[in-house]
């Protein structure tokens, strides 16, 4: 029969792994977000003074008369 010191060791070795999967896929969702913030900032709103990126929607801002910031173009980014 096995030792329950061994089923121990094999049940933490499966979670260590899931662990490290689990954490390797929340680094790459935050790199892909990451990247879409900067193809917001750089590229579609370029001209503007400024820009938010929230989950697919890139806004671009312009200065209004009174100096404020208004919303002059929104964004749909669609991944592919």
């Amino acid at each position: 029969m096995v030792d329950g010191w061994k089923v121990t060791a094999i049940i933490f070795m499966v979670l260590f792994i899931i662990e490290n999967l689990l954490f390797g896929y929340g680094f790459y969702l935050i790199n892909e977000d990451d990247k879409k913030a900067d193809i917001c900032y750089y590229e579609l709103c370029k001209e503007f003074p400024e820009a938010t990126y929230e989950v697919n929607i890139c806004t671009c801002y312009q200065y209004n008369e009174d100096g404020n910031y208004e919303v002059n173009e929104t964004i749909l980014m669609f991944d592919g």
